[in-house]
C-alpha cells in the first residue's frame, strides 16, 4: 500500500469489502504492508467517479463515499487520515510501519502480529498481492508483496485472512485465481473450500483472496451473501 492511493476508484472496493465482510461480527486488523510512495506512474489518480454524488459508489456506502471524496478533497491522502475519520468499523486496529527492506522484514512482520493479536480476520494490503518466485525475502522488491510464511504465521495464530491481489495483464483472471488458491491451500494444508474469492473490475482489476477458519465462516459467508445481494455486487463480484 502507498498512501497515494487513499481514496482511489481500487480503493473504494476494498473499503467497502471490508466493511461489509467483517462489519460488527468480527473484528478486523488491517496490515497496510505501507511503503513509499513512487512517482514514476500515475497510479492512484483514477478519483474521477467521486465528482457526483449518483450511481453505483455512492448508492453502494453513500457514506463511505463521503468520506473518501473529504480525504482526496483534503490534499491529505494517507492511511492515518484514514484511521482518523473511522473509513472502517469502530474497532478496527491497524498497523501502519512502513515495510523494512532486508532482514528487518522479519521483525517487522512479528510485530505486525503483536499488535494485531486481538483481531479475528488480518487483511493484508501489499502493493501487488502474494509472494513470486522472482524475489527473495531480502530483494528490494519484496517489500510489493506478502510471504507465505507471513500467512502462514497468521493463520496458525487463528486468524482468518483477506490477501489483496494485483492481478497481471495479458494473463488470464481465473486461471491466476486457481493459482493462488492452490498455493493457499498448499501453503496452509488446508482444501479450496476455506478460501472464498471477491474480484473487482473497477480501475484494474484486483482480487481479494479471504481464507477462513471454521470458526468464522459462517460469519463471513453470511456477510458475502451479503454483498452478493446488495448493490455492492456492482462493484465486488464473488467468484465464480
Amino acid at each position: 500500500m502507498q498512501n497515494r492511493y487513499v481514496g482511489d476508484i481500487g480503493d473504494f472496493g476494498k473499503y467497502l469489502l471490508l466493511k461489509n465482510l467483517c462489519s460488527n461480527d468480527l473484528q478486523l486488523g488491517v496490515n497496510w504492508c505501507l511503503v513509499e510512495d513512487e512517482t514514476h506512474n500515475n497510479d492512484g489518480k483514477q478519483v474521477d467517479y467521486l465528482q457526483s454524488e449518483s450511481g453505483v459508489f455512492f448508492e453502494s456506502d453513500a457514506d463511505l463515499f463521503r468520506k473518501l471524496k473529504e480525504i482526496v478533497s483534503s490534499q491529505n491522502r494517507s492511511v492515518s487520515h484514514l484511521q482518523d475519520i473511522h473509513v472502517l468499523p469502530l474497532k478496527t486496529l491497524f498497523f501502519s510501519e512502513k515495510i523494512p527492506k532486508n532482514i528487518g522484514r522479519f521483525h517487522w512482520h512479528d510485530d505486525s502480529l503483536k499488535a494485531l493479536e486481538a483481531c479475528d480476520v488480518i487483511f493484508y494490503d501489499p502493493d501487488n498481492g502474494i509472494e513470486v518466485q522472482s524475489y527473495g525475502k531480502l530483494h528490494p522488491k519484496a517489500i510489493k508483496y506478502v510471504y507465505f510464511d507471513e500467512i502462514r504465521d497468521a493463520y496458525r495464530a487463528g486468524k482468518s485472512i483477506i490477501i489483496y491481489q494485483h492481478a497481471n495483464r495479458g494473463s488470464n483472471v481465473k486461471e491466476q485465481i486457481k493459482v493462488r488458491i492452490k498455493q493457499l491451500t498448499e501453503c496452509l494444508d488446508i482444501t479450496d473450500t476455506c478460501v472464498r474469492i471477491v474480484y473487482s473490475r473497477q480501475g484494474i482489476i484486483r482480487f481479494y483472496l479471504i481464507v477462513r477458519q471454521s470458526k468464522h465462516a459462517k460469519t463471513i459467508d453470511k456477510n458475502l451473501n451479503y454483498i452478493k445481494k446488495n448493490n455492492a455486487h456492482q462493484i465486488l463480484r464473488i467468484y465464480p
